[in-house]
């Protein structure tokens, strides 16, 4: 399911780029069915190609080689010591700021370990997509600066070390997340 969700957030990637992804667009679905049907529905199918077509395969492969021939987003320099410190800071100010609801809490627990174990595994970390990471947090502590009723400094402090200069933008494209962003870091 998160190599499925990689491959969305890698399309949507390339059409904000200008490619035309319409046509990959409409082999998620399909995509999704194979995932969603393994292990039942294969075993009960006359053959392997009725529950995993071979075009949808086919366009699968396809879509792989032009991910494999498209420059990946890169951090800048000095961009993993900005996301330690920043979840430095996101770790203290969750300790000390009572008011967040449970889930925003839960939400950047689960964020923060999740981009510690890339930052701690070179293995992990060459796979991991760190800019998207950046994103989800930069997004996660506006949030927190939102809800907190004493430490919304704090949190946009925390927020603000993110909007770094990088090669064509910065770091988080926060220009482009706004409230959609928000409420999806929220589960709304």
């Amino acid at each position: 399911m998160a190599s499925l969700l990689q491959i969305r957030r890698d399309l949507d990637d390339l059409g904000d780029a200008g490619a035309d992804v319409d046509h990959y667009d409409t082999y998620v679905s399909a995509w999704l069915q194979m995932l969603l049907n393994y292990p039942n529905h294969w075993q009960a199918a006359a053959s392997g190609g009725v529950a995993f077509p071979k075009s949808d395969l086919d366009h699968l492969a396809g879509l792989a080689t032009l991910l494999d021939m498209t420059p990946r987003r890169v951090l800048p320099a000095g961009g993993q010591d900005l996301l330690r410190k920043t979840i430095a800071d996101a770790k203290t100010l969750l300790i000390e700021d009572t008011s967040l609801s449970s889930q925003l809490q839960t939400y950047l627990v689960r964020l923060i370990r999740e981009i510690e174990r890339a930052l701690e595994d070179e293995a992990l970390g060459d796979e991991f997509d760190y800019l998207a990471k950046a994103e989800d947090l930069w997004v996660a502590l506006q949030a927190a600066a939102g809800q907190s009723r004493g430490k919304k400094t704090g949190w946009k402090a925390a927020a603000a070390r993110l909007l770094i200069p990088a090669a064509g933008g910065v770091l988080t494209h926060a220009g482009e997340l706004g409230l959609d962003g928000i409420q999806q870091a929220l589960g709304r």
